[in-house]
């Protein structure tokens, strides 16, 4: 496995730390790929500590056993001292949690390997760290945010043991895994599975059939994956068409940051009367790239030099001349960003786990919950350059005066100078304006698959309005409609439970379309609210047929055959009062849920479920561990957190 060495340093020109990934050259012979290895603590100390205990001889540590163990223990104490010199530097003693050792895919990954067993343990907690210099409450996965990479290979069975020491029930959901026949493994609270109570653990145990690709995982309890429970997951395979086009991966994760814990804002936003604009969601305070960025402490309120340090930015040191994949994955809570790097192209290779032809841009709108790939080659002169990921302020309604739309990381060269940061030579690409406009995709006829696939003509049609009222309508709080109903997450049971007697009761209350045999089917959403909204579906992939402005008004049954070989993805983005066409084939069976992957708007109820194929999951085996967990829920504590 590379290591990702960490350093932190101050940068006088923006008084802020800067925090380092520095890919060193892979070891000998890679760790078995059975073995992930985890990290929770810092993993420059972990990493030299490692480094001394493996470069001795067998032989010279029997000889000199005595005189190593006090040496070994001058060596920790002179880390432990560096250390506290490092951190004496900053007026805030944690300036941020160290990025993780794992978040970065092992280059010496065995692609081809057979179908193995992958291991994993979770542990979920709470801490109080400063990601951008400002401390706050978080929830985090074995010590670290973001969290573990799971690296996997198509066929493989993944293990993942979660542990949970939070206060309240929390789960993980697979985003963009479609848990072919294991629905019960989705990880959707209320439709799928029940939390994992405080206290307890729980284990996920699915195999990846016929998907490659960039994914990634988060918790799937009201806004909990925004307080810091995400991470990577990548899965390769021999058959992806891009594996001899790039030399190296590199994860890359976007996310708007809020400087409050997420409960507080959602039962602010949920009740309009609390906040002083009504239907406004939070807009963050800031934005992170890998988990780091810096913050005017002058601009924040209630901020001071006691409580504010600066915060760090993330620096990637790459080598000249060699094409990286950088895997973008937006792990937002609101925010979609542009993402573009002064001075080098970018070519788009991949949306959603969708190998696309190459396409060559400047920059790429990535809006929560989607991923691209991009190859970027490192042909430009020696020197260091901005990474940049833009926001998109045009979707919030309202503007923080603290709040810096553009999240800056560096890239520097391996030749440079590390201390160097970007110069006049690093400029930004001139040919679209800097703030956005629009939350919007790529356009369609840029993405066309490179493995082509058509999908049969439909033969089922659903029409779906998406609508929001709020304090200045009919209702008291926010809240958010499909076709007339709102979703509220049932709390002793789950969908998928109440699939095996009748959801008939429960289409009363929340929106549930039932497809009784294997079928093709054209949605056609509706926007009748002024907000883009990024839509997800569980279980199955959606070729994208139609996206544009105004409402679709054509009705009836006839075939929707707008293209041949559509773009394949899991996550749309539903424009701002307008409409977009997809078709599906629904042939996993399980309650899968379809819903605007804005935390704040799945928390007002933004959410359908699609009940395919109900006598296949009549035949399914549900685990104990599974039915078990609503037991246990009913003492789990409030799902709020």
């Amino acid at each position: 496995m590379a290591l990702l060495q960490w350093t932190s340093k101050t940068d006088d020109k923006d008084d802020a730390a800067e925090q380092h990934w520095q890919l060193s050259p892979p070891s000998a012979t890679p760790h078995s790929p059975t073995h992930p290895t985890h990290s929770t603590h810092s993993c420059a100390i972990a990493q030299r500590i490692n480094k001394l205990l493996h470069s001795q001889n067998h032989q010279r540590r029997k000889c000199y056993f005595i005189i190593a163990v006090p040496l070994l223990l001058v060596v920790l104490v002179a880390a432990i001292g560096a250390w506290y010199v490092l951190s004496s530097k900053s007026t805030y003693p944690n300036p941020g949690l160290p990025l993780s050792c794992d978040i970065q895919p092992d280059p010496n990954f065995a692609v081809s390997s057979a179908p193995h067993t992958r291991s994993y343990t979770f542990v979920v907690s709470t801490i109080t760290a400063a990601q951008d210099g400002v401390p706050r409450k978080m929830l985090v996965v074995n010590g670290q945010y973001p969290g573990p990479l799971i690296e996997a290979n198509m066929g493989d069975r993944i293990l993942v043991n979660l542990i949970n020491k939070l206060d309240n029930g929390t789960s993980i959901h697979w985003h963009g895994i479609h848990h072919r026949n294991s629905v019960y493994m989705d990880g959707t609270v209320g439709i799928t599975q029940c939390p994992v109570p405080p206290g307890a653990n729980f284990t996920y145990d699915f195999t990846i059939t016929g998907q490659f690709g960039t994914f990634w995982w988060h918790a799937h309890v009201s806004t909990q994956y925004n307080d810091g429970i995400v991470g990577p997951f990548i899965v390769h395979s021999p058959t992806d068409p891009l594996l001899n086009h790039y030399d190296k991966d590199l994860v890359i994760m976007l996310t708007d940051w809020y400087h409050e814990f997420s409960q507080s804002l959602v039962s602010a936003y949920l009740t309009t009367g609390l906040v002083a604009n009504p239907a406004a969601e939070p807009v963050p305070d800031n934005g992170l790239i890998n988990g780091l960025n810096v913050f005017n402490c002058s601009l924040g309120p209630s901020l001071t030099s006691s409580n504010c340090s600066g915060g760090a930015r993330s620096t990637f040191t790459l080598h000249p001349n060699t094409k990286y994949r950088l895997r973008l994955i937006n792990t937002g809570a609101f925010a979609a960003f542009t993402f573009s790097v002064d001075n080098h192209e970018l070519l788009v290779v991949e949306a959603d786990a969708t190998p696309v032809n190459p396409v060559m841009v400047h920059r790429v709108p990535i809006h929560v919950a989607q991923r691209y790939s991009v190859i970027l080659t490192t042909n430009q002169p020696t020197g260091a350059y901005w990474m940049r990921a833009v926001m998109t302020q045009d979707c919030f309604k309202y503007i923080p005066t603290w709040l810096n739309p553009s999240v800056t990381a560096i890239l520097r060269y391996s030749n440079t100078d590390s201390a160097a940061i970007p110069a006049s030579n690093s400029k930004d690409w001139s040919d679209t304006p800097s703030q956005p406009s629009q939350c919007i995709d790529l356009s369609l006829g840029m993405l066309i698959p490179a493995l082509a696939e058509t999908p049969a003509l439909p033969t089922a049609r659903y029409d779906i309005d998406v609508s929001f009222l709020n304090a200045g309508g009919l209702e008291i709080r926010n809240t958010g409609f499909m076709n007339g109903k709102t979703w509220t997450p049932l709390m002793n049971t789950t969908s998928l439970l109440m699939s095996f007697g009748n959801l008939t009761s429960l289409s009363t209350m929340q929106y549930v379309e039932t497809i009784p045999s294997v079928t093709v089917a054209d949605l056609v959403v509706n926007n009748l609210d002024s907000g883009a909204h990024p839509f997800h579906l569980h279980g199955h992939t959606m070729f994208v047929l139609a996206e544009g402005s105004g409402i679709f008004t054509e009705k009836g049954t006839p075939a929707l055959n707008f293209s041949t070989n559509p773009l394949r993805r899991d996550t749309i983005v539903l424009p701002s009062n307008g409409y977009a066409i997809v078709r599906i084939v629904f042939d996993n069976p399980g309650v899968w849920a379809f819903h605007c992957h804005i935390s704040w708007h799945m928390s007002a109820g933004l959410l359908m479920q699609f009940n395919v194929l109900p006598d296949q999951i009549m035949k399914m085996s549900i685990p104990d561990s599974v039915r078990n967990l609503c037991a246990g829920s009913k003492s789990g504590g409030p799902l709020i957190g």
